[in-house]
């Protein structure tokens, strides 16, 4: 998140300076790395277990899974917003899920 401030000086009824300035480590936040891990092969009926563990913070803060299912039949995840959510694999096919992080800045 980037922070700016204004600093305006009046001289008489005429404005001198405008100086725009960032704050001492404002906009210095890297985005986070999602790393959704490989992808899985698995009997009817097996639980799967995602792995988003891999994934971070450029900074070394924690983060947020959030883990939402893209296409196949429809599953519940235990932990959506954790790094290793799991569900059953109640039919064949394929079941596709997209891993997004969030920093404890709120960035993406």
């Amino acid at each position: 998140m980037r922070r700016s401030s204004v600093a305006l000086a009046i001289i008489g009824a005429i404005a001198a300076l405008l100086m725009v300035t960032s704050l001492p480590g404002a906009g210095d936040n890297q985005p986070p790395v999602a790393v959704a891990g490989p992808d899985q092969y698995v009997e009817v009926n097996t639980t799967v277990a995602l792995d988003g563990g891999a994934s971070y913070d450029p900074e070394g803060g924690p983060l947020v899974h959030i883990w939402t299912q893209v296409s196949g039949e429809r599953v519940s995840l235990n932990d959506p917003e954790g790094p290793t959510p799991s569900f059953v694999a109640s039919g064949e096919g394929e079941y596709i899920f997209a891993l997004v992080v969030v920093d404890q800045e709120g960035v993406r």
